[in-house]
């Protein structure tokens, strides 16, 4: 037991570490013994790298990364583009209208599970602020304490912080452990049907058994026994339940019928704003027909500006929980599905453009793009130095993005620059990588005022040099620091 409030202390305290530690937590449940070093099991599990090399061969700088490689790796990074409003909007929009279907299949609605997230997130804060029991601001002294995730920083006096823990813990007032009539109590006049919620959110032994991947994000609690239950990483509550739905309604045609048209419809929604704003002098217009060879087709959207335009096909699937674990052929469908179907799509809209000059009744320019919004989060499929992405054809840039970042982006205020933003980020000599498509837009903002950053990144081009950036535009001071 003391090793594991030893873990949750440590996740809550190392947030950009999680990963590697939760890694090590599940390798503790497997096989919990007394003696368990967390940082040297950390220190394998980095140091034994991600999917091994098939090929066994040295990478290639230029394409480091295999695609299962970068689902499975960034699977706890991802959430850095979703701001918690956008999210519960979006879930909102998108899954309410499942309400009754779902509850007729297994006795809960949509919003239940929402709430019931919702719910146990809230004890959790509360409890802690009840308690007092706070953590110091992480500043790591160094690179070398920043990068190796097995140099974990503990709360100042973390042995008095654990016992506290502990002590809290025998008085059954901190809701890290969550007994289930004081569950019930908070929760049941909100929600009905607590056994059935508490099943679908929560994991046991002998689950990591049968599925050592097992995601936290889809299972963020504990099952220690039928009365005591454990909050692995609060975090997981509210980013985990996209794909938490998506897992669980995707069993139902009637839901798979009828999630990518919402969430086009979603998408329509958020692109429109292109129309408000002045400053972006570009138009979007959403579901343009056309004909090839008879046969009526459909673009999904179209942002034209004065010299460029942009063919946007939306794809309602997200990624789905084997993708994340690595699974070569789930990852292959996913990308298919969303990315390669999304991109022979566009490029067949354009195709038929370039013989009539128009999509429908809008005229289309020379130069012309293609733009993918995806629902969900997808690893950075984009240009960037660490990972080659092929397109169907090099003729026409490509940009991969978000619904969700799309959003963040949308409503900058320098918006203005969107335009030469979409030609840049396809550049294929691009030099930089980070992890969020925010950084990328930071990066790039920079670079119209700062000279640093030009200068640098034109002397990477020519030099064929790597950045690396984390920007502080988007991200939490203690990450970036």
């Amino acid at each position: 037991m003391q090793i594991i409030l030893d873990f949750v202390s440590l996740i809550k305290y190392n947030g950009e570490k999680r990963d590697f530690i939760e890694k090590a937590l599940k390798k503790f449940l497997l096989n919990p013994t007394k003696d368990f070093n967390i940082e040297k099991e950390i220190e394998k599990i980095f140091k034994a790298g991600p999917v091994p090399n098939k090929k066994d061969k040295p990478r290639d700088i230029n394409n480091f990364f295999t695609p299962e490689e970068l689902f499975e790796m960034q699977d706890y990074i991802l959430t850095i583009d979703i701001d918690p409003q956008d999210l519960v909007y979006y879930i909102t929009e998108k899954y309410s209208i499942y309400n009754d279907s779902l509850k007729s299949e297994i006795g809960v609605t949509v919003s239940d599970i929402i709430t019931f997230s919702t719910v146990l997130r809230a004890i959790y804060h509360f409890e802690l602020g009840a308690q007092n029991y706070q953590f110091n601001p992480n500043i790591f002294s160094s690179l070398g304490e920043a990068y190796y995730p097995y140099i974990l920083q503990r709360p100042d006096k973390a042995s008095e912080q654990v016992s506290k823990m502990a002590s809290l813990l025998n008085k059954g007032a901190l809701k890290l452990f969550l007994e289930k009539s004081k569950i019930i109590e908070d929760a049941k006049p909100l929600i009905d049907n607590l056994d059935l919620l508490l099943n679908l959110l929560s994991f046991g032994q002998e689950d990591l058994v049968k599925d050592n991947k097992l995601r936290f994000q889809d299972k963020p609690l504990l099952k220690l026994d039928d009365e005591t239950y454990i909050i692995i990483n609060e975090i997981h509550f509210l980013f985990g339940l996209q794909s938490r739905l998506d897992s669980l309604l995707n069993k139902y045609q009637w839901y798979r019928d009828n999630k990518g048209k919402i969430f086009e419809k979603i998408a329509y929604k958020i692109l429109s704003e292109i129309n408000k704003n002045t400053g972006i002098e570009g138009t979007f217009y959403n579901t343009l027909f056309y004909d090839v060879n008879e046969n009526r087709c459909e673009l999904d959207g179209l942002i034209n500006f004065k010299d460029f335009s942009w063919f946007i096909e939306c794809k309602g699937r997200i990624p789905r929980t084997k993708s994340f674990k690595g699974n070569v052929d789930s990852v292959k469908e996913d990308i298919k599905q969303a990315i390669i179907n999304a991109e022979s799509q566009a490029i067949r809209a354009i195709k038929e453009s370039e013989k009539v000059g128009k999509i429908g009744d809008i005229k289309i320019n020379d130069q012309k793009g293609i733009l993918i919004v995806t629902e969900g989060t997808y690893p950075n499929l984009n240009s960037n130095p660490l990972n080659y992405f092929p397109k169907k054809d090099e003729k026409y840039p490509r940009y991969i993005i978000s619904l969700l970042t799309l959003m963040e982006i949308l409503r900058q205020r320098d918006i203005y620059y969107l335009k030469q933003f979409l030609e840049w980020r396809c550049d294929p000599k691009m030099p930089l990588y980070c992890m969020s498509e925010l950084d990328y837009w930071d990066y790039f903002t920079k670079m119209q005022d700062g000279l640093d950053k030009k200068e640098g990144y034109n002397m990477a081009i020519k030099n064929q040099n790597k950045i690396i950036y984390n920007g502080n535009r988007f991200n939490a001071p203690k990450y970036f620091k």
